[in-house]
């Protein structure tokens, strides 16, 4: 029996259920990973500061037994919202800057009257960077969304996400036999 998947949960659904391996054996996309770009989406290069400032940040937040433990987690994370905003755009479906705009005042709100820069260092993010995962985060609803309305069963709706794994997964690479994140000092 299929059920429908929460436009929220998917990206979790795939991880949880191993659909999604990060750094699987897909073919390598054109250009390698390399030991300070440790993930490459679809040629564009992820840094590995950003992978460790953020599971540093998620390690110290969450119940997880360890960095060990966090960075696939959070490498797939990062994936997912580098995937959701191509695939955003491709579907014409992109998120407005006056959207993230709106979002990050929401959380600088709901934040208050704490100082912005603890809630960087809660996220493990920079301004830029926090942008960016607003920007993942509301295309992946965005792109949820868009698949919902075209599609309308919900064996058709798991069937555009498995395609869209597909081809995310062909043009994702992570070095092989190495952790993408360095370890904590």
């Amino acid at each position: 029996m299929c059920v429908m998947i929460r436009p929220m949960r998917w990206s979790v659904v795939f991880a949880a259920s191993g659909i999604f391996a990060a750094c699987g054996n897909a073919e390598p996309p054109r250009a390698a990973p390399t030991p300070a770009i440790p993930v490459v989406v679809a040629g564009a290069g992820v840094p590995r500061e950003e992978l460790q400032l953020r599971a540093v940040a998620f390690d110290e937040h969450q119940s997880f037994s360890g960095l060990a433990a966090v960075q696939p987690y959070v490498t797939r994370l990062v994936i997912e919202e580098r995937w959701a905003v191509r695939d955003a755009l491709a579907l014409g479906v992109s998120v407005s800057d006056a959207r993230i705009d709106a979002a990050l005042e929401r959380v600088r709100r709901e934040w208050a009257p704490r100082p912005w820069g603890e809630l960087l260092a809660f996220f493990g993010a920079t301004d830029a960077s926090l942008r960016e995962r607003v920007r993942g985060e509301l295309s992946a609803r965005a792109v949820a969304d868009a698949t919902l309305r075209r599609t309308h069963t919900d064996a058709a709706y798991g069937r555009a996400f498995i395609k869209r794994y597909t081809r995310r997964r062909a043009q994702t690479a992570c070095l092989r036999g190495r952790s993408p994140i360095a370890a904590r000092a």
